[in-house]
């Protein structure tokens, strides 16, 4: 699900989104962002689109999108400009946790190129969180609005507090659902590690965090859920799909060997843990992607069952 904004003017939805993403830790995001600066006579103001995870971005000619007249003397379009610094903006945005747009409305209007990435991103997976100007009505911000991935939050002075909070909550389930994961298969002698989350028998796993790699993820997790410190083995993460049907993630297990630590169950997120004989393990693992995953382990480290 793709979360869009609307609203009046300076209501908030851009501070809703700056909210998000302090919170969420995510400091390049996909995407653009486009701002209005006033540096035109007769308080016109010229509107640059700008890449979202910039830190200190250009103002030109080639991302000037468009001149906010005001006055009701309504705007002048550049749809050139989306077409180069916009679609550029987008270039692999599929590979970021989020994706900003920020915002669509009516200068888009002959800039196909810009539109068409838009509207593929929208029937892609990364969660996108956007604005889509109120008194916008253009083929894309109506297909937008109508999109079946896209659910549309209006901001108003009254409620845009409520507001940040309940964007914070739905961009947070929809990274849980998109943002991979990582854990370890733990050797000890004839035993492995193993946790139980409620009724599943499984191994520790987490999310990756913005910034880490899936070993580093994989290696913090298994000491926070577990208290034990293992050598990875790098080199053979093996994908296992989420459990959850909803879910578009991929979860990854490095074989690996015990290396310290004493058995400690994290019991906010872990209902038991514990070293199980290697020839009982795979009975007791719920999922079965995770029962190939074991089995795979256990022949990457060379050890009979």
């Amino acid at each position: 699900m793709h979360i869009f904004l609307t609203g009046d003017v300076q209501v908030g939805k851009s501070t809703i989104i700056n909210k998000t993403l302090a919170a969420l830790k995510i400091e390049r995001p996909g995407g653009f962002r486009s701002v209005s600066v006033p540096d035109l006579p007769d308080g016109a103001m010229s509107v640059y689109l700008l890449a979202a995870a910039e830190k200190a971005p250009a103002m030109g000619d080639f991302n000037c999108v468009g001149i906010r007249k005001g006055c009701g003397r309504g705007i002048e379009k550049f749809p050139q400009a989306f077409e180069t610094a916009g679609v550029q903006a987008l270039k692999n945005a599929e590979q970021s946790r989020l994706i900003l747009m920020d915002e669509v409305g009516r200068m888009e209007s002959g800039a196909a190129r810009f539109s068409a990435r838009i509207l593929a991103l929208l029937d892609g997976s990364v969660p996108i969180l956007g604005v889509v100007q109120k008194i916008a009505d253009t083929p894309l911000t109506n297909a937008i609005r109508t999109h079946p991935n896209v659910r549309v939050l209006t901001v108003t002075k009254e409620n845009r507090e409520q507001m940040a909070q309940e964007v914070l909550r739905l961009i947070s389930k929809e990274l849980d659902r998109t943002t991979d994961s990582a854990g370890a298969i733990v050797f000890r002698g004839d035993t492995v590690l193993m946790i139980r989350a409620g009724s599943r028998w499984s191994f520790p796993k987490g999310h990756v965090e913005p910034g880490e790699t899936l070993l580093q993820a994989a290696t913090r997790e298994t000491c926070e859920e577990t208290g034990i410190e293992a050598a990875l083995l790098e080199d053979y993460p093996l994908p296992v799909p989420s459990a959850r049907e909803d879910d578009r993630r991929t979860v990854w297990f490095y074989p690996a060997r015990y290396l310290a630590g004493d058995l400690c169950a994290q019991k906010r997120e872990v209902s038991e843990a514990g070293w199980i004989k290697i020839s009982d393990a795979a009975k007791r693992i719920t999922f079965a992607p995770d029962r190939a995953a074991f089995l795979k382990a256990l022949e990457i480290m060379k050890i009979s069952r």
